[in-house]
């Protein structure tokens, strides 16, 4: 067996030991999901009628099954209605066994009546705990104090952004790509992960966007090829060995 072989084997060993591959992706379902809907009820009065003020109520709706925006106004009532839904997603890391190199948050929807602007963003939950939103009462009934509903409404789209993505082609599935911020976040979490989703709002008098399914969270990683990379000096070290233990010829074909 040649030096020059087995210098070439070498080589190729520490290349293939150093090249990252693509390993397969981790798909993660959310752990728990939600929405917290925003309404405003406003009367129009004649004017020789008292002044009634307008309604606020936060609720919220768990599992997350669509992000509403709609606008009316009744002669019957003499009242219209104006609410805005934002969305939270809630995802175990605690097993996430590598560092992310890619993040990516993908949506199967259904829309319904959209217009432009037709842009869905991803924030960060920074003021509510994960426990916490797992913990809140769900339905239309009663709905959330006002304070803490307002302040968690502004929370799920507060801060910058950690991704977007236009959807106006309409219905089909999508992917928004985290940025920075949004992968050392994936990579820091070490549990219970909470991202808020927001729609930019079109003119429009009913938007609806449905979720055929729960949004799935897709990590992606850079690692080393072991098994490879192993089997390869395993296969190196034999072919040395079996050139060591060989007779040499001697001078004159003798050996």
């Amino acid at each position: 067996m040649s030096g020059r072989f087995l210098l070439a084997c070498g080589c190729l060993w520490l290349t293939c030991l150093a090249a990252p591959a693509w390993s397969d992706v981790m798909t993660l379902d959310p752990d728990y999901s939600g929405a917290v809907r925003h309404t405003v009820r406003s009367y129009f009065l004649p004017p020789d009628f008292p002044p009634v003020p307008s309604e606020t109520s936060y609720r919220n709706y768990a599992p997350l099954e669509s992000l509403v925006q709609f606008e009316w106004a009744s002669a019957g009532c003499l009242c219209g209605e104006f609410a805005e839904t934002n969305g939270y997603l809630i995802y175990d890391l605690s097993g996430l066994f590598f560092t992310a190199v890619e993040a990516v948050l993908e949506l199967d929807l259904d829309l319904e009546d959209f217009v432009d602007p037709n842009i869905l963003q991803v924030y960060p939950v920074n003021d509510f705990t994960p426990a916490f939103l797992m913990g809140l009462p769900s339905g239309g009934v009663g709905g959330l104090p006002l304070a803490l509903g307002e302040a968690l409404f502004n929370d799920l789209q507060g801060g910058s952004a950690l991704g977007s993505i236009d959807i106006s082609p309409g219905s089909g599935t999508y992917q928004i790509g985290l940025n920075a911020a949004g992968l050392d976040l994936v990579n820091n979490t070490g549990g219970l992960l909470a991202l808020g989703l927001h729609h930019v709002q079109g003119e429009v008098w009913f938007d609806e966007m449905l979720f055929n399914r729960p949004p799935r969270l897709l990590l992606r990683a850079a690692v080393p090829v072991p098994g490879s990379a192993w089997l390869l000096l395993a296969g190196v070290l034999f072919l040395s060995r079996r050139a060591a233990l060989q007779p040499r010829r001697a001078p004159g074909g003798r050996s």
